[in-house]
């Protein structure tokens, strides 16, 4: 009975933090012009209820805005502007400076759930700068995630391919990179030697434990059991059902709470100050994971998909 209330309670109090960051978002959000010309009101208290209430945005809209006018979208004051790949496109997002703390401990619990542990040498192939992947060995001098990244550049091995081999031969216990990357890494220098550990990361497709969602600037991990996890304190994820034969979309209910097996789009609310993410229809396909526990006893919020391929 005790255990019962005591889960209760935590269940009532991440309920009420959710709620909180919803409204402390809407109102942050009605700060740029991206959101008042869409919303034309401004959003009420009601958190949860005054979300569903909102249009979803989608990435598409979202690229325009930055092109056209990247202050259009910003809330805050931004630390820097990062990217990330999304149905075939870059997308740029401003990251705030007050919000890069929780990134990094959302970043050191993306690679946890992928695999890396405390004392982990990390041989990392990264692609250029400015993105959510080469942010990884900075965000991680932040965290409580004690690992060594050696970080390795395509550009530079093209420039002397000699250079692969200091890191090579520090023999490390993970080796961290995209399929591109790592096919990249071979052409340049030579056979790859069997690494303890491979950790892939992309867009969710098949054997990747880490990948990148929009508006979130740290990756997010799939645990050993297969679902990808989502930190709770860095936004909001909604589940769109999509009845491809009819044609059919009815309302969004959130991952935490859909059935297990129910199939849609992922929608995303990201609690960020730079310019916060609302209903975002990400266009990635996913499924519930159900609202029991995980397997591996995680219980962030959590789907699965092992094709990203894009509704939209």
């Amino acid at each position: 009975m005790e255990r019962k209330a005591k889960a209760h309670h935590r269940t009532r109090a991440v309920e009420d933090d959710v709620t909180h960051r919803i409204t402390e978002t809407l109102a942050l959000a009605w700060g740029s012009p991206f959101y008042r010309r869409r919303w034309r009101r401004r959003p009420g208290v009601a958190g949860q209820t005054e979300l569903s209430s909102l249009p979803l945005t989608d990435l598409a809209e979202w690229r325009r805005a930055v092109r056209r006018d990247p202050e259009s979208v910003v809330s805050d004051l931004p630390a820097l502007w990062t990217r990330s790949r999304h149905q075939g496109h870059d997308v740029w997002f401003p990251v705030s400076h007050r919000d890069l703390p929780a990134v990094a401990v959302n970043a050191a619990s993306g690679l946890r759930r992928a695999g890396v542990r405390d004392g982990d040498r990390i041989l990392a192939v990264l692609p250029p700068a400015p993105s959510v992947w080469n942010s990884l060995p900075y965000l991680i001098l932040e965290s409580d995630l004690s690992v060594e990244f050696f970080p390795l550049s395509i550009d530079t091995l093209a420039y002397k391919p000699s250079l692969a081999a200091f890191p090579i031969a520090r023999q490390p216990d993970v080796f961290l990179a995209s399929r591109a990357l790592a096919a990249d890494l071979a052409r340049l220098a030579g056979p790859l030697p069997a690494w303890p550990r491979t950790v892939f990361f992309g867009d969710g497709g098949h054997g990747e434990r880490l990948m990148t969602l929009p508006g979130y600037p740290a990756p997010v991990g799939r645990c050993e059991a297969g679902a990808w996890h989502l930190p709770e304190d860095a936004g909001l994820a909604e589940i769109q059902p999509v009845d491809i034969t009819a044609g059919a979309q009815p309302g969004l209910r959130r991952v935490s709470d859909a059935h297990d097996g129910e199939c849609g789009v992922l929608v995303l609310t990201t609690f960020t100050r730079a310019a916060p993410l609302v209903r975002m229809a990400t266009g990635i396909r996913v499924r519930a994971a159900g609202p029991a526990p995980c397997p591996c006893g995680d219980p962030a919020p959590r789907f699965l998909t092992d094709d990203p391929t894009s509704l939209a």
